[in-house]
């Protein structure tokens, strides 16, 4: 069996227990086109590439915000099947997952340096893919977006 991303052959990885390849990146809007050939029949799949998280004030880029015991990272709701949200200054990082609803709630960011530090939104999108003629078949799109802040 060989497996291809856009044109570019995958290699089979054991440690990830399927192909894998650095592929270009494709923008916003645009499609991962996989194709799987087994002795000579061809399995399309195509994936849409998501837009990046967008986050809300008050946590935008640029901003100077308070250490609190339940700090709230703010965000555009998506459609994704999960977010896992990170609040780090230059030492220490806190993150966890949540569902995709506009806001990262609960993180104990009160023992952090006061100066620079990020903030990062991952957004997970996983859903089943249907008459693919596999048994089964899952794509699974994670799409981040970090930006720095200062902690006061």
């Amino acid at each position: 069996a060989t497996t291809s991303c856009n044109g570019l052959t995958l290699t089979y990885n054991d440690l990830l227990f399927g192909y894998a390849e650095r592929v270009p990146q494709v923008a916003v809007g645009g499609n991962y086109n996989f194709r799987h050939t087994r002795t000579g029949a061809n399995t399309d799949v195509s994936v849409p590439v998501p837009p990046r998280p967008v986050f809300a004030s008050p946590t935008v880029a640029g901003a100077t915000l308070l250490r609190t015991n339940n700090f709230t990272i703010r965000y555009a709701t998506g459609t994704g099947t999960s977010v896992r949200g990170d609040a780090s200054d230059a030492t220490n990082s806190k993150n966890n997952t949540q569902p995709d609803d506009g806001t990262h709630d609960g993180l104990d960011v009160s023992g952090f340096v006061a100066g620079p530090g990020t903030l990062s939104i991952t957004r997970v999108l996983e859903n089943p893919i249907s008459g693919t003629g596999f048994l089964s078949a899952a794509k699974k799109f994670e799409t981040n977006k970090t930006i720095n802040i200062t902690w006061q």
